[in-house]
């Protein structure tokens, strides 16, 4: 076989004979062409024809013969040609044939005759391929494998970044634009803001109800679209690093929608403040702290989230990108927001307890409540003005909080002292009295008895009250009776002093003992100077005084006589001696009177005297 046969695709060519009468498609399953004859036989035998068999044309069925020197397109269709009738043969039924002629009998297949030796030599000699041409196949295939991978590698960097790439201090080798986006978008990633609330409550607004995420400019994907892929294999030998702006923003309109949907911020959640205010304890008062409640103001939380995602927004831009940040972590704000520290954020009670005029209102009900004042009355009654009445005296204002209100705090003082006047006024009542020789008489008239100093009580009151005072006292007298004195005689005691005016008589009484009797010259009663009757007390006594009448026209007093003992119990009148009278008693007072006092004899009036005191009851009657 020559290099021709070689490079034309023949590898083997073998010569068969096919018996006689056997079907070109026989039992070797080959087909059969013209051509040939085998070695050391007679005349062509039609029967029989040479064939060359090229295994690369070989089928299921076996092998097809293609006659030497022929392409195997035209050898084909004779054969198949040939090979019809056998085939419609085969598909008809098949009958027993008879038996041939002897002479056409089948001869016995000859073996094929193998080739020379020599002629097999050289059929292997064919196959052996010169060592250039095989390194030039090779280095061909070699280069064309090259440029096909290297092309199929610049493929692969259309869209993605080259080895050592980096934006930002981030590796994005072999990612696309939208990958190494999605790096610095996962920094916003799963962003949330705490809102805490003065209740004890915490919300949290997470970034997708405001909207905040990563915004690009576009700058990586024009990186990206400024590599020439074709050079894909410099990002193995050197580094590009690129910096872009990283840029973080929310969106407004959800963001304050965000925040106006929080519980806290609901009407219905809300409770208003209250005041500090002065609340009666027992008999005081006190402040009871103000309550802060819970009414926000949505407009300054609304101001802080703002505020505090806006800054986070450039701290995230600033931060490296975490390469360690597991899935689904969430990037916290940078400071929880407390809204009870934000400025204006809570409605405030308006008073609270450390309020200056707060507690200079508590202070000042509690001094007054602080005063007890304890009347000691004529009868030895004591009655005591403390908190439990004046709590009374307090005001309300609208909501029910006590106060002191001046103008009627004063009228109830009023009220107190008139009622105390009316309790212990005694002057000028009717008594029952024993009178000597006569037995109990009913007298009236007179300025004997206490009678408080009105004006004086309440403006002294006033002051205790204000002052918080602790007091046992009387009330305030102008006048009063005789100290010390027993409740005897209905209150006259056991003291006194006795004038009979019809029997013109004095009787003197010390411990229920008369220590005195003595007659006497009372005022004229037919010039209308007649002494005065009822109950009066001595105001004073005195030794050697001037008495004087009443000045005249020409300014002269109407006498002016000087006695030895002065005794007045009302207005002018008086006992003293009277040593220009020589008698006493009788009817002399009806037309030779004195003025209106009560004349005695020196010695009487003397002893008189050593028993008198200040206020000591003188009863006076006809």
């Amino acid at each position: 076989m020559t290099d021709r046969d070689l490079a034309s695709g023949i590898t083997e060519t073998t010569e068969v004979q096919t018996p006689a009468g056997v079907p070109e498609n026989g039992p070797a399953g080959a087909e059969t062409a013209a051509g040939g004859q085998q070695p050391g036989d007679g005349p062509e035998n039609p029967a029989t024809k040479p064939v060359r068999i090229r295994p690369s044309v070989l089928t299921d069925g076996g092998a097809k013969a293609v006659p030497a020197g022929a392409a195997p397109e035209e050898t084909a269709a004779p054969a198949a040609q040939k090979a019809a009738p056998a085939a419609q043969a085969a598909e008809a039924p098949q009958e027993k044939p008879a038996d041939p002629p002897r002479a056409q009998q089948a001869q016995p297949a000859q073996p094929v005759q193998n080739a020379p030796e020599e002629e097999e030599e050289d059929e292997e000699d064919a196959f052996r391929i010169p060592f250039g041409r095989i390194f030039a196949v090779l280095l061909f295939l070699l280069v064309l494998a090259g440029c096909g991978g290297y092309a199929y590698k610049a493929q692969q960097y259309e869209n993605r970044f080259f080895e050592r790439t980096s934006i930002n201090g981030v590796d994005v080798s072999g990612m696309t634009a939208s990958q190494a986006e999605n790096i610095f978008a996962e920094k916003a990633e799963n962003y949330t803001v705490d809102v805490a609330f003065r209740d004890g409550s915490t919300e949290t607004l997470t970034g997708e109800e405001m909207g905040f995420g990563y915004v690009s400019d576009g700058s990586a994907a024009r990186y990206l679209a400024s590599q020439d892929k074709w050079q894909w294999i410099y990002g193995y030998l050197e580094d590009r690093a690129y910096t872009m702006a990283e840029s973080f923003t929310y969106d407004d309109a959800q963001l304050e929608a965000a925040v106006r949907r929080l519980p806290e911020l609901q009407a219905t959640r809300m409770k208003a403040p209250k005041d500090a205010y002065i609340e009666q304890k027992d008999n005081g008062f006190v402040i009871v702290p103000e309550e802060e409640g819970e009414t926000v103001n949505p407009d300054v939380v609304v101001e802080a989230v703002r505020a505090q995602v806006q800054q986070d927004a450039l701290r995230i831009s600033g931060e490296a990108v975490n390469t360690d940040r597991k899935e689904g972590e969430v990037q916290k704000a940078a400071a929880v927001i407390n809204v009870a520290e934000l400025e204006n954020a809570y409605a405030e009670p308006a008073v609270r307890s450390d309020n200056e005029e707060l507690n200079k209102q508590v202070n000042k009900l509690n001094k007054y409540l602080a005063a007890s004042i304890t009347y000691v009355l004529p009868d030895g009654e004591k009655r005591v003005l403390d908190a439990e009445t004046t709590i009374g005296w307090l005001s309300k204002d609208k909501d029910g909080k006590p106060y002191k209100d001046d103008k009627v705090w004063d009228e109830k003082v009023v009220a107190f002292v008139d009622q105390l006047y009316d309790d212990t006024n005694t002057m000028g009542r009717s008594r029952k009295f024993h009178a000597t020789g006569i037995g109990e008489v009913t007298i009236k008239g007179g300025d004997y008895g206490y009678q408080m100093d009105y004006y004086a009580e309440i403006e002294q009151l006033k002051q205790e009250l204000k002052d918080g005072k602790k007091v046992e006292r009387e009330p305030v007298y102008w006048n009063w009776e005789y100290p010390g004195h027993s409740q005897d005689n209905d209150g006259i005691g056991d003291d006194y002093i006795e004038v009979n005016l019809s029997a013109q008589m004095v009787y003197v009484y010390h411990d229920g003992k008369q220590v005195v009797s003595s007659p006497c010259v009372s005022g004229t009663t037919s010039n209308g100077h007649g002494t005065p009757t009822g109950i009066y007390g001595i105001m004073f006594k005195k030794k050697d005084a001037t008495l004087t009448g009443d000045i005249q026209s020409n300014g002269r007093p109407e006498y002016s006589t000087k006695v030895g003992y002065w005794m007045p119990f009302y207005d002018g009148c008086g006992f003293h001696d009277a040593w220009w009278r020589s008698a006493f008693g009788g009817t002399i007072y009806k037309n030779s009177g004195s003025h209106g006092c009560v004349n005695m004899p020196v010695d009487q009036a003397a002893k008189m005297y050593e028993y008198v005191e200040p206020r000591m009851p003188v009863i006076l009657y006809y």
